[in-house]
């Protein structure tokens, strides 16, 4: 009898546990439009559970990243601590990690003389030009090698590029390096959503000088309460959403039930993360005081003037940095990066639209204000001679996914279909009767 109840008792707990499970996957299909995949959340709990906590360094000037360490450069505003290690290990995509002799994330950096036989290409902008080096240099070098003017040439490509560099950064590292007796036959910046997107969203919000390197505020200056409660906020969810993540590594990831209880509280604390980022962005602190860490007052009188002038301190660190490259027998080229939130610029899938795009992200408005002040401003670099190309349209005709956050930053292919343009332009100019392949 006691054997007939067990397996009664056991048909109907397994019924039920079947009914359930069946539910949850049925609702998770509908709510996610795909079925649930195991091995993919047991993926993305791996790296969650792994996540520290990312604040404030304790040393002065410093900031903290999951990968690196940004500290103070007296010249450039900010370069990587130098380390042989990456903090984040393989949770870190292992083409940007570390950082080498003069803090940017490429081994290649030095200072060269100009020698016949070698070409030395400077790249520089924040990181959407550093992940068009890093991640796609070989096919900037293939297709420079098509034309003749290469021939029989080593291309040496270096990443001068730093995430979060805006200008006049580009300005002043193209300046340094040339101070230190650098040579380049071919300077190419790429740039504009840094320009117009950062100072909007952190260095104005906390009254600080737009065109001082981003989160001044929080490199030389010490948090006020309100930050260190936002900050502190933040670390307790990440460590939280760390100790969930890894309380569903044990059996319980065999289960519907238990994956998607566990997917959908990820997402409210991930959600309640990003809020406090937020909040923090749009924090302001006292007014600004024309101290060192405020700097200079500034005032706009409304989002059309702090466009514009934006977009004008681009467009004039632009002229500038190719009056020194051509001062120093080199070949300039600026391009306006790409930007998914320029309306009409590419045609996108759901599951791109869903990772790429996002209606109340902070970073939208100032692309969809500032980018035609940006386009305005480039056409003013071809009148001033400046060799300017407007990439905003290029994905125009692309529906395959390129994008590969909400931000900004682009899968290789897309990186790829940049340096071709900019290959092309470049063999264009220097096969030119005009320039007969001078170097």
């Amino acid at each position: 009898m006691n054997n007939r109840r067990f397996i009664y008792y056991f048909v109907i707990a397994l019924f039920i546990y079947l009914v359930l499970e069946s539910t949850t996957y049925a609702l998770y299909y509908l709510r996610q439009d795909k079925p649930l995949s195991f091995s993919e959340l047991r993926e993305q709990r791996q790296v969650i559970a792994r996540e520290k906590p990312v604040s404030l360094s304790g040393e002065p000037g410093a900031l903290e990243n999951p990968c690196y360490t940004e500290v103070l450069h007296p010249y450039l505003g900010f370069v990587r601590a130098v380390q042989e290690v990456p903090k984040g290990g393989e949770d870190c995509d292992a083409v940007d990690l570390y950082a080498y002799e003069f803090g940017f994330p490429d081994p290649d950096v030095a200072i060269y003389s100009r020698q016949a036989n070698r070409v030395i290409v400077g790249i520089f902008g924040g990181s959407f030009a550093q992940g068009l080096s890093l991640k796609a240099e070989d096919i900037l070098i293939d297709e420079l090698r098509l034309s003749p003017c290469f021939a029989g040439k080593y291309i040496e490509v270096l990443t001068l590029a730093m995430g979060g560099y805006k200008q006049p950064q580009q300005l002043l590292t193209l300046a340094y390096f040339l101070s230190l007796g650098a040579h380049f036959d071919v300077v190419i910046n790429i740039d504009g959503f840094n320009e117009v997107v950062l100072p909007a969203t952190e260095n104005i919000a906390k009254q600080v000088f737009p065109f001082y390197p981003r989160n001044w505020f929080g490199r030389v200056e010490k948090f006020d309460p309100a930050m260190l409660t936002f900050t502190a906020r933040r670390d307790q969810l990440t460590e939280k959403r760390s100790e969930w993540a890894a309380l569903f590594l044990n059996p319980l990831r065999f289960s519907i039930t238990a994956n998607v209880i566990w997917w959908a509280y990820d997402r409210l604390l991930s959600g309640r993360i990003a809020n406090l980022q937020i909040d923090a962005l749009e924090y302001e602190p006292a007014e600004n005081t024309g101290d060192t860490v405020s700097g200079p007052d500034f005032h706009y009188a409304d989002d059309e003037a702090l466009y514009s002038g934006l977009a004008t301190v681009w467009k004039d660190a632009s002229i500038q940095m190719g009056r020194l490259v051509a001062a120093n027998d080199g070949l300039y080229l600026h391009f306006l990066q790409p930007n998914q939130y320029v309306p009409d610029s590419k045609p996108m899938h759901e599951a791109e639209r869903k990772l790429a795009l996002h209606a109340d992200h902070p970073y939208r408005k100032s692309v969809e204000n500032g980018y035609p002040a940006l386009i305005e401003a480039g056409r003013q670099l071809k009148d001033e001679g400046i060799r300017f190309h407007d990439l905003t349209q290029l994905f125009r005709g692309h529906r395959e996914a390129l994008y590969v956050d909400d931000c900004c930053h682009l899968e290789r292919p897309g990186y790829g279909m940049i340096n071709r343009v900019i290959a092309q332009e470049i063999r264009g100019i220097l096969e030119s009767a005009e320039a007969g392949c001078r170097q």
